[in-house]
């Protein structure tokens, strides 16, 4: 966590009104998130991972806001500093940013039938928001969904000097060893613009309807199946149980709203590339378990054993 100077120096930069409190919100991996609320209004300031290029960060926010501006689209819409910018940097180097607070809700499973349809309509209108971009979005992360670069860094890892040993798991490194050969192989086209996170904290929904996203920062090109897929992780799994049924009513969701060339090239993938996006997720958090050098923030070693146990398990259900 910044300092409290960091953080007033940041504020007052983006937001005129007087600061009555500021709240430190832990649902993000990456950057540092804070809740700052005045008398009339609520607005999200952030420090960003020092590993990110603001340029590409603006490209794309260009690109997708001029977009969900003109659909009535909700998304994280940045406030310009005094100076103009939509970036700040303060004393430590450290860049800031800020956008106004989305009033929304934001669910969590298991979903209800009804919440599931919407969640899979909801991101095939996102895709199709996407598909009008005037230009190809950069990739602000450009590892994301490349699992041989995590599993490079995951042997790297093995024998170097950042690795803590108390932390290893024999029988996770087995499951791990055993299923690498077979999820290297499944390579899904990437010929779209995706939103690269669609996990169900940064669906919007209002009224049962999905009216945004949040972590526009993921945009990038990529596979529709892949965003698919990890939608579906993040909303059909509860209590380390994959619900077949509930991926069933969010893909009729999707399947709603989306043109069926996509659909048809979405469920040829979708099983192979479902089983891909968890065990990468799992490797990754695996990895940080047993890494000096962590790259989640706000997790202890036992939840990330706990995660990548969970999702190194998870396996697509033929049934569906």
């Amino acid at each position: 966590m910044q300092s409290i100077k960091a953080i007033e120096e940041s504020t007052v930069q983006f937001i005129r009104d007087k600061v009555l409190s500021v709240h430190v919100l832990d649902g993000g991996h990456i950057n540092e998130t804070y809740l700052i609320e005045t008398g009339s209004e609520r607005h999200i300031l952030q420090r960003l991972d020092k590993n990110i290029e603001l340029s590409k960060l603006e490209h794309n926010y260009r690109l997708y806001s001029a977009v969900c501006e003109r659909r009535g689209w909700a998304y994280p819409a940045w406030l310009k500093n005094r100076g103009g910018s939509y970036f700040y940097t303060d004393h430590n180097g450290g860049a800031w940013r800020a956008y106004a607070y989305i009033n929304a809700d934001i669910m969590t499973p298991p979903l209800s039938t009804e919440t599931l349809h919407a969640c899979g309509r909801g991101l095939a209108e996102m895709h199709a928001i996407l598909r009008e971009l005037p230009k190809r979005p950069m990739a602000v992360y450009p590892h994301l969904h490349d699992l041989k670069h995590y599993y490079d860094n995951y042997v790297r890892l093995l024998s170097g000097g950042d690795l803590r040993g108390e932390n290893r798991d024999p029988e996770l490194e087995t499951l791990i060893d055993d299923r690498i050969n077979e999820m290297l192989t499944v390579q899904p086209r990437r010929s779209s613009a995706i939103h690269g996170d669609p996990k169900l904290k940064n669906i919007l929904f209002r009224d049962g309807v999905v009216i945004g996203f949040l972590d526009m920062d993921t945009v990038m090109p990529g596979s529709l199946t892949e965003d698919v897929a990890d939608c579906i992780r993040s909303s059909c799994v509860a209590d380390g149980r994959f619900s077949a049924s509930a991926a069933k009513h969010l893909l009729e969701g999707y399947q709603s709203a989306a043109p069926q060339e996509a659909v048809d090239g979405i469920m040829r993938e979708l099983p192979e590339v479902f089983n891909k996006i968890n065990f990468e997720l799992g490797l990754r958090y695996y990895s940080d378990a047993i890494s000096k050098d962590k790259k989640f923030r706000n997790s202890d070693p036992k939840a990330l054993l706990e995660k990548a146990r969970t999702r190194l398990e998870t396996i697509w259900d033929e049934c569906i």
